[in-house]
């Protein structure tokens, strides 16, 4: 049984790790297709070893130009010439980010906010105010007296009588 090959680190030493990960991985493909019976290829060896010897390098390179002050870092950077600002400035992809998706979502969400305060707030409060409203004239009608209560019954059974009577 193989691994994918897309895993990194261990994972890729061929025919060595693969076999202990084997049991929890699912077959990529079958035999002859890149299953753990194949035979290792001399050169993933060489570029491991390649990879891994420019990593050291880029370590090494780093600690001499960052370990103790010195010009190096800043002579090495004049040298670059324009090539130093774009790389030390990550090609500008923060700026060109901000500038297209962050201001476009920042206006959408500004547009979304005064939607949500003026529209959405505006009609709740609207409905608040006109129960708020009714509330306020039913409360003259309300006195808590039954004589009042029979006399607005007596009213309302001499408005529908007439307005059914015409």
């Amino acid at each position: 049984m193989g691994i994918p090959r897309s895993l990194g680190g261990f994972a890729g030493i061929p025919n060595t790790f693969e076999w202990w990960l084997a049991p929890a991985l699912a077959v990529v493909g079958g035999p002859g297709e890149g299953g753990a019976s194949r035979a290792a290829d001399p050169m993933e060896y060489v570029l491991m070893l390649v990879a891994i010897g420019l990593a050291v390098l880029g370590i090494l390179a780093a600690r001499a130009f960052y370990r103790r002050p010195s010009t190096l870092p800043l002579s090495a950077a004049r040298a670059a010439g324009p090539l130093y600002p774009l790389v030390a400035n990550k090609y500008w992809v923060d700026e060109l980010y901000d500038a297209t998706v962050l201001r476009a979502y920042y206006g959408a969400a500004a547009l979304a906010d005064a939607f949500d305060r003026w529209v959405i707030d505006g009609l709740v409060n609207a409905v608040a105010a006109f129960t708020e409203l009714i509330g306020q004239i039913l409360r003259l009608f309300q006195t808590g007296f039954a004589r009042n209560y029979a006399l607005l019954i007596l009213i309302g059974a001499v408005v529908l009588v007439w307005a059914l009577g015409r």
